[in-house]
């Protein structure tokens, strides 16, 4: 049996991977289970409400400490016969890779670890402990059972940070295709949108300064931008709504097609991005 981690503290580009990999996996009909780690820092139900939406198995896990989280996941492996994993980011790479060696240690009975990179932060957007997590994970990810890069790039940027390189597959970032979906003419379609977790490394201060810009440039007078996502950014939104009349904020969207049909340009700002799933939606 198949577990998968979900990255919850935010919901982005990898919860947006994650749930897309357990909706092909029911198709196949793979026995598998999406873990959902919860702690009080996530303020937000969206990667729950979606997989209850989209009929997937999930679990929750008390992960309000990496103590408490390795304890509680490791109980329920055990308890499940699960003997593969699935991880997604640092954090949870590392837990992971600590309850596999474990269990081979104590039990001889290996657990296979399959880690998926979506991609390197720069150094200077990444907290101290973040910064901890990056090294150990490029020094750790030669014991990966499998790993995999969402892009060529990726894997090329992940390698260079390594000491011992690992063997790593690339299996691109992919979309659901809306087949038969309608799209507006462009002389027709209104808006200018930024989709995206409403955070720093998505470059929101870069996306005020294009309005900024904008607006000096007497651009937003016959343009309306709208802004959706959700995170920790979002009153630098709503003070940027309340200046400019032309600029709307969206909120969450837990689907992004309609949106993107109905708009003619779409604003990706980041400090660094690897394969964005939202440029893959916009061109699909």
């Amino acid at each position: 049996m198949l577990a998968i981690l979900a990255d919850n503290s935010s919901f982005g580009g990898i919860s947006t991977y994650v749930l897309n990999l357990s909706k092909q996996l029911d198709k196949f009909n793979v026995d598998y289970i999406l873990i959902i780690p919860v702690d009080y820092r996530v303020k937000s139900n969206w990667l729950i409400d979606l997989a209850i939406e989209n009929h997937i198995n999930y679990k929750l896990i008390d992960a309000n400490s990496n103590f408490e989280f390795v304890k509680r996941f490791y109980a329920y492996l055990k308890n499940n016969n699960i003997n593969v994993v699935h991880t997604n980011n640092y954090r949870f790479n590392l837990l992971c890779r600590l309850i596999c060696f474990y269990n081979v240690i104590l039990f001889r009975n290996k657990i296979k670890q399959i880690v998926t990179i979506h991609g390197l932060n720069p150094m200077s957007t990444l907290s101290i402990n973040f910064k901890i997590y990056h090294y150990l994970e490029v020094i750790c990810s030669v014991f990966n059972s499998k790993s995999i890069a969402v892009s060529h790039y990726t894997k090329e940027a992940f390698l260079n940070h390594c000491i011992f390189k690992p063997k790593i597959n690339v299996i691109y970032n992919s979309v659901e295709l809306h087949i038969g979906k309608t799209l507006l003419p462009c002389n027709e379609r209104n808006d200018i949108v930024f989709i995206g977790r409403i955070e720093s490394i998505k470059g929101i201060n870069f996306l005020c300064e294009i309005i900024d810009l904008m607006e000096k440039e007497n651009l937003l007078q016959n343009e309306c931008v709208v802004i959706y996502g959700d995170g920790s950014m979002v009153d630098v939104i709503q003070n940027i709504t309340l200046k400019y009349k032309n600029v709307k904020y969206g909120g969450f969207l837990k689907s992004t097609t309609d949106v993107l049909s109905k708009s003619k340009m779409l604003i990706i700002p980041s400090v660094m991005e690897q394969l964005p799933i939202i440029a893959l939606e916009a061109m699909s």
